[in-house]
């Protein structure tokens, strides 16, 4: 009789063992997982600002073509609101550049062409007209520069041309580099013959 209560009271105590370990074992794995969220939440405050948008926002481009006087021409493309200092930078200027006219801090504009003039192109009719930062390369001895000029520039100033129109040109030197001869302008579709001859005479290359 004695050694069955001396029994039952070892099972009862190995019992009462297993429990207090369980519940310290759930306990210890609550901590661990209350633990391992942690960093996720602060990942998600570290990539969301405090009126809760993503700090790490897509920035605007623009393209322009950068031609004539630098080492290395073509198609650029840029954070909207960069300068024309910055993209003429990354172009890299050749020795017999001219830069005086350009306007070198003003802000480039999508789709236009930046043609650097070499040191002596710029005469001095050109130059005295200028104001600093608003000489428009895109005009020349009273003709409109086709490699040069903006959409609006020769939309405004050429016959018949719209702003459709000087888009498509824009459109063209941007996909296939500046015109080589006034001619060209006519590969630029809703200028044909007729047209032509009306603004040939307006226009100029450089």
């Amino acid at each position: 009789m004695n050694f069955d209560r001396r029994s039952l009271a070892v099972v009862f105590l190995l019992l009462l063992l297993a429990f207090a370990g369980g519940v310290k074992y759930q306990d210890f794995n609550d901590s661990r997982g209350g633990e391992e969220e942690m960093p996720a939440e602060d990942i998600i405050s570290d990539l969301t600002s405090a009126d809760g948008s993503t700090e790490n926002k897509t920035e605007n481009l623009i393209q322009v073509y950068v031609c004539g006087k630098v080492q290395t021409p073509g198609i650029y493309i840029v954070n909207e609101g960069a300068r024309l200092h910055e993209v003429v930078e990354l172009a890299g200027v050749t020795e017999d550049a001219e830069l005086r006219y350009l306007g070198m801090a003003r802000e480039l504009v999508d789709g236009e062409t930046i043609v650097v003039p070499a040191v002596g192109d710029i005469d001095a009719a050109d130059s005295s007209v200028s104001t600093m930062a608003t000489f428009s390369a895109g005009i020349s001895n009273g003709r409109v520069n086709i490699n040069q000029a903006s959409a609006d520039e020769m939309a405004s100033k050429l016959t018949g041309i719209g702003p459709v129109l000087s888009q498509r040109i824009v459109d063209y030197r941007l996909a296939n580099g500046p015109f080589e001869k006034a001619e060209d302008l006519q590969k630029v579709a809703g200028i044909g013959d007729k047209k032509f001859a009306d603004i040939k005479d307006s226009i100029c290359i450089r």
